[in-house]
């Protein structure tokens, strides 16, 4: 900042000058009053001796005079650039004095390549083909993981593409890797980022019952019966967790209520009812009677004789027809018009 001119204290017309050590020292004493802590420290020993000596020299200063002083000083931030620390040891001579002692020692066992940004928002954006060799290829508890960080139907778009015995395995994996540390999964999920952009293959993750009950609730009804089946066996209290979070067409008769039935009649797309009753087998069938026998008796005459008139149904538009059913309950439920009643023996 240049020299600045002043008004003496006295009243009188006489003009003082202001040096840059002495508007210096009015930045400080402003910083420090308003509780921000000036990186001092940074300075050489003389440079920090002249500004204590200017700040016990400094003469009292009117209100105007400060405000001139810090217009100046914003004037000259507005114009200037600004350079951040190269590298984390820099960072860390920057935060001294700032953060604790335990987060600098966290921050010294980064290494520079896993100091770069979070891979994983990255990683989510995947399709599944692209992410596949790589589940295919790790062990089960980096498997797990990647499945753990990805988008719920990415994830069970990838377990559907895997040979079922792998899939089951990594499956179970998903419920013991709650202790990876957040550093651990960063270094997963650059390791792979990197393979991928490069185009070669070469926060704690916490997950739960209900992370993987969301995969499955997305995953074919092949693939989701084989997976239940196998942790019945594997684990069957985490199975109990995973079927308390997983709702699906055939859940229907013991999640809902009889009497919310009117809410599927009235937001629920014809069409989908139409062909879920010419196409159900099982479970589904069951939910499908569930379903005619709580809604008024034309309604479901009128689906009846809707179903029949349709043609053998495809595989996947009967999964796509129960899927926007489901999907029409959860909103429900997200908008509190209804609640999902707890499976039996799950709770």
């Amino acid at each position: 900042m240049n020299n600045m001119i002043l008004p003496s204290l006295d009243g009188d017309s006489t003009e003082i000058e202001l040096s840059p050590r002495q508007k210096a020292a009015v930045v400080v004493r402003l910083l420090l009053q308003s509780g921000a802590v000036p990186a001092l420290a940074s300075l050489s020993e003389e440079a920090q001796t002249n500004l204590a000596v200017q700040l016990a020299r400094m003469p009292r200063l009117q209100q105007s005079e400060i405000n001139s002083v810090a217009g100046e000083f914003a004037d000259a931030i507005e114009q200037s650039g600004m350079s951040f620390p190269d590298g984390i040891d820099a960072a860390l001579g920057m935060l001294d004095g700032v953060i604790s002692q335990d987060a600098k020692e966290r921050l010294r066992a980064l290494s520079s390549d896993s100091f770069r940004s979070d891979p994983w928002p990255k990683l989510c954006e995947q399709p599944a083909n692209t992410l596949l060799p790589f589940i295919e290829r790790e062990a089960e508890t980096v498997a797990a993981v990647i499945l753990s960080r990805i988008k719920v139907a990415t994830a069970a778009e990838v377990l559907g593409l895997l040979p079922g015995d792998t899939a089951r395995k990594i499956t179970l994996t998903m419920s013991r890797i709650g202790g990876a540390s957040a550093l651990v999964v960063e270094k997963i999920g650059r390791s792979i980022l990197d393979q991928i952009q490069s185009g070669s293959i070469g926060t704690q993750s916490n997950v739960t019952a209900e992370r993987v009950g969301a995969i499955l609730n997305q995953t074919r009804s092949k693939v989701r019966n084989t997976m239940l089946d196998s942790l019945d066996k594997d684990d069957p209290p985490f199975a109990s967790q995973v079927r308390s979070n997983i709702f699906t067409f055939s859940n229907i008769p013991q999640r809902l209520r009889a009497k919310d039935m009117h809410l599927l009649q009235r937001d629920v797309e014809l069409n989908d009812l139409a062909i879920v009753i010419s196409g159900a087998e099982g479970k589904d069938e069951e939910a499908v009677e569930f379903i005619l026998s709580n809604i008024s008796i034309r309604m479901a005459q009128n689906l009846r004789d809707e179903a029949e008139s349709l043609d053998d149904i495809p595989e996947e538009t009967l999964e796509a027809s129960m899927a926007n059913i489901v999907e029409v309950v959860r909103s429900l439920e997200e908008n509190g018009e209804l609640k999902l009643l707890t499976p039996v023996g799950t709770a």
